[in-house]
């Protein structure tokens, strides 16, 4: 299944001080693609520069974390890097309420990181003239390691769908790849394109 995306935002990678800056696309795409072996892979397409994907393994526990993967190109400098994390880190329980807190400790390669969630809301959010009934989850993740840095993520979390249906992201890392984010993004729809 892919659903449109409604994207606002900006992102800045360089080296050392040098930092280049563009805005995002208007548009994205999210596929969700629910495997044969129960695993399930949330893919942001935000444009042909820039690619994320998460799979899970979706569990009675909700959804774990087996790999990540990140694709970034910017002005000739490309950053492509698909990890595996360990231990596999539950990023999404399957039963949530407002006030439940977890959190994760994993490894991806030699960056260690720590993810911080808590159920802050409820809140019904319009998509396409619907309104879906969501969980408002503010996650903070800290990176040390080659690439340092944070993250600090708000989704609206639809159990129904499985899936945020909005996610504001700033993230900020810094290394041999420096590199910014500010992002919006809503679904356009919860029915799938194409």
């Amino acid at each position: 299944r892919s659903f449109r995306l409604v994207l606002r935002g900006e992102e800045c990678a360089g080296i050392s001080a040098l930092c280049l800056t563009r805005k995002l696309p208007a548009e994205g795409v999210l596929v969700v693609d629910q495997r044969a072996d129960g695993s399930v892979v949330h893919e942001r397409r935000f444009s042909d520069d820039h690619v994320e994907a998460q799979t899970f393994a979706a569990g009675a526990d909700g959804l774990v974390l087996e790999e990540q993967r990140q694709e970034v190109s910017f002005a000739g400098m490309r950053r492509d890097e698909q990890d595996v994390p360990s231990p596999e880190p539950l990023l999404f329980p399957a039963a949530l309420a407002v006030g439940d807190r977890w959190e994760a400790r994993y490894m991806l390669r030699k960056l260690a990181v720590h993810t911080t969630s808590a159920v802050v809301a409820s809140e019904d959010v319009e998509i396409d003239g619907q309104r879906v009934a969501t969980l408002v989850i503010d996650q903070t993740t800290t990176s040390s390691g080659p690439f340092s840095g944070d993250e600090r993520v708000r989704l609206w979390w639809a159990p129904a769908l499985r899936l945020a249906v909005r996610r504001t992201v700033e993230r900020r890392l810094e290394g041999g790849f420096a590199y910014r984010l500010q992002l919006d993004e809503r679904l356009a729809s919860t029915t799938p394109i194409g």
